[in-house]
């Protein structure tokens, strides 16, 4: 059974991931935490380095207990991206509002070519793609 201890060095260990995300070293284009709860505090954080990164091409945030509102904020971050073309949000508890969050971020440029959401409270898609965007492949 994890103790408080192991969850404040998972927290640290968190961090220092964004930390190293936001300093955008050119030899990181894949991104991946799974099966660790992920604090909104943290999704801000990596919303934040997402924003100065420019050599992530796959982002991979699977079974991180991620809400509509992480999404958001992972969202903020990948608004003027222009590399990240994976990106796997599965597991999580998502909705269709999440969906609708990455559908914009495509509109303003993102370019995505997978989308993956497998295992997510999502019970309906949008309907339509907008006039601006193109459904990424979604799995």
């Amino acid at each position: 059974m994890a103790g408080e201890g192991d969850s404040a060095k998972t927290t640290e260990l968190l961090y220092a991931l964004a930390i190293y995300l936001q300093r955008n070293p050119a030899h990181a284009t894949k991104f991946s935490v799974s099966h660790i709860p992920l604090p909104s505090q943290i999704a801000n954080s990596y919303a934040i380095a997402l924003q100065s990164n420019k050599n992530v091409e796959q982002l991979r945030l699977v079974d991180c207990g991620l809400t509509d509102d992480c999404v958001l904020a992972v969202c903020i971050g990948l608004q003027n991206n222009t590399t990240v073309t994976l990106l796997d949000l599965s597991s999580n508890k998502l909705t269709s509002n999440s969906v609708e969050c990455v559908l914009e971020c495509v509109d303003s440029g993102l370019p995505l070519a997978s989308l993956v959401l497998a295992h997510n409270a999502i019970e309906e898609f949008p309907a339509e793609p907008s006039s601006k965007a193109w459904y990424p492949h979604f799995v």
